[in-house]
């Protein structure tokens, strides 16, 4: 199987930099969009143009109904629809995860999402930027205190999919919001970039333990501290739970084990102690638990979830990974 190129890599953080907005005011100038997109352009032209390869496998997608969605926490998928069909940037929009099966918590569950964009997008830069902030902000009525934005990946890249973005596996829960009845891909090897994601979360954890302070995903120039020294952090919070979630689903992947997210936490079970496993189970209760009227209004930390996560979580989140670090055993025919 061949390997992800770096190349494919940093284009798809530099067109996730422009299209999640994370430039801030840095494209206001109409020349830097200009060169912005025409680098993108050229760049996935390239990409494009090394592989030539035809779709190896394809799956079959379940077609949006918007009388499911209507009243759930997932309605503001229709109204990303209709924006979605007044430009032509599009080749497909897809749902994933608690966003598509619904088992979606009110209140804490993101809205899981890829785009899969065109050459259209790069021929009025400006226009793309300005669709997708507007998306952006449809997408946050789910959670405005969501941590992540759409997944923006360009249609070439379909052809070139690294399980680092999301296991292909999980393509068959896929739901399409545009006219796309079924996906077609081929896979290429990213467990070296998707070893070095998780060893890179166990330094942030290490360094957390060390240190007293999260130093990821601020909230106004704040960070999550260790022992609620503020609990004015429940954004921060948020995002060191939804870490500790995400990692038996990342280590069954990295050895070998496809599985979703929600089965993940009873399969890891086979392969960690219940001690070991301690911090997941109180942030998998904290997640059952929350209700929407907590919404971290002044984000302060509710007393519940102290009540069930306890002290010194930086210390119990890097124990836990380096245990799990310790136990990764990748197959060598898949490096």
């Amino acid at each position: 199987m061949r390997k992800i190129s770096r190349h494919q890599l940093s284009t798809n953080s530099l067109l996730n930099w422009a299209l999640q907005g994370k430039h801030g005011n840095g494209l206001s100038e109409h020349f830097h969009a200009c060169m912005l997109a025409n680098h993108l352009k050229n760049s996935y032209e390239i990409i494009s143009d090394s592989t030539q390869v035809r779709a190896e496998k394809s799956v079959k997608l379940d077609e949006f109904s918007k009388k499911l969605y209507a009243g759930s926490c997932f309605e503001n998928a229709i109204e990303i629809k209709k924006t979605l069909s007044e430009c032509n940037f599009f080749d497909s929009f897809f749902l994933h995860g608690s966003t598509s099966d619904f088992a979606a918590i009110d209140g804490w569950s993101d809205f899981d999402s890829i785009a899969v964009i065109n050459d259209n997008a790069f021929h009025n830069f400006e226009k793309s930027l300005s669709i997708c902030k507007k998306l952006d902000v449809l997408m946050r009525k789910t959670d405005e205190y969501q941590h992540h934005g759409i997944h923006f990946v360009h249609k070439c890249e379909l052809q070139n999919w690294p399980q680092l973005y999301l296991p292909t596996n999980l393509f068959e829960d896929f739901i399409c919001l545009l006219e796309t009845t079924d996906i077609q891909f081929t896979e290429v090897n990213s467990i070296e970039q998707e070893l070095a994601r998780f060893e890179g979360i166990a330094r942030t954890f290490e360094d957390a333990f060390q240190y007293g302070i999260l130093k990821h995903h601020a909230k106004d120039g704040i960070y999550l501290e260790e022992n609620y020294k503020n609990v004015h952090t429940m954004y921060q919070m948020k995002y060191l739970l939804s870490v500790v979630m995400l990692l038996p689903s990342l280590w069954l992947n990295l050895n070998g084990i496809n599985c979703r997210k929600s089965d993940s936490f009873e399969i890891i079970k086979e392969y960690f102690s219940v001690d070991e496993l301690e911090l997941i189970s109180c942030a998998s209760e904290i997640r059952r638990e929350w209700k929407p009227e907590y919404n971290m209004e002044n984000n302060e930390i509710p007393q519940f979830l102290k009540s069930i996560l306890g002290f010194n979580y930086f210390e119990r989140a890097s124990s836990l990974i380096k245990t799990m670090v310790s136990k990764i055993e990748i197959d060598s025919t898949r490096i």
